[in-house]
């Protein structure tokens, strides 16, 4: 029949170095009567590696797509990057990206195969979706080996993800300035103009900006939205 042995290697446990070594399998009887060693052929052999990779140097975080602010994810971003220099020694792995120390849902992830050298760990809009909720975010990269071993974590980027966009503002009143003032036009006697609205109950900080057409001005008009 076939069978199945199992060792684990307890944890302190230096009898054996890394490396790669032979298998080989003795049965003993009841009676004590032990049969000839039956080594592996060659191939199969006991791989042994409980050294991690060292810890990745941390780079520069930078949101993708639409409005891109620094160290924030929004509505508009379709993905974002992260870097990070791999270690001198002891570099080969594959790199993961981590949120709050967990994984994401969908791995984000890059092969490394060199020393000191400069990688890139890219999300998509589920890795944005992946990040969870609102708020503030702390990512880490550490690379796993071959053999399963995790570096310790590089230092952190701290982010924040907001992807709830404001509500609406509701539009109050026009009222030219200067001049001869006339209901809901401009003339050239005006020096400017002013327009109300009243910032929404719930979601409302910001910046308020004007719009014509749907563009902004090219000198924009703004004012601070602090209260709802």
């Amino acid at each position: 029949g076939s069978y199945q042995v199992t060792y684990t290697i307890a944890s302190g446990d230096t009898s054996r170095t890394a490396g790669t070594v032979p298998a080989s399998v003795v049965l003993t009887d009841a009676a004590g009567n032990t049969n000839t060693a039956y080594t592996t052929v060659a191939g199969n052999t006991l791989a042994i590696d409980t050294v991690a990779p060292n810890a990745p140097t941390l780079g520069s975080f930078t949101a993708v797509g639409g409005t891109v602010v620094l160290n924030i994810l929004n509505n508009t971003n379709t993905g974002f990057t992260l870097t990070f220099i791999s270690p001198a020694t002891e570099y080969a792995g594959i790199a993961h990206l981590y949120v709050g120390g967990s994984l994401l849902a969908t791995d984000v992830i890059t092969t490394v195969s060199a020393g000191s050298t400069l990688y890139t760990l890219t999300g998509n809009a589920q890795s944005i979706t992946d990040l969870g909720a609102d708020g503030a975010k702390s990512l880490t990269v550490k690379i796993i080996d071959a053999a399963g071993n995790p570096s310790a974590a590089s230092a952190a980027a701290n982010i924040t993800k907001d992807v709830i966009a404001p509500n609406a503002a509701t539009l109050g009143s026009f009222t030219a300035t200067g001049g001869t003032v006339v209901v809901d036009t401009l003339n050239n006697t005006n020096t400017g103009f002013t327009l109300t609205f009243t910032s929404p109950a719930a979601e409302y900080a910001g910046t308020a900006h004007l719009y014509a057409g749907g563009s902004f001005l090219a000198t924009d008009i703004t004012t601070t939205v602090s209260a709802g």
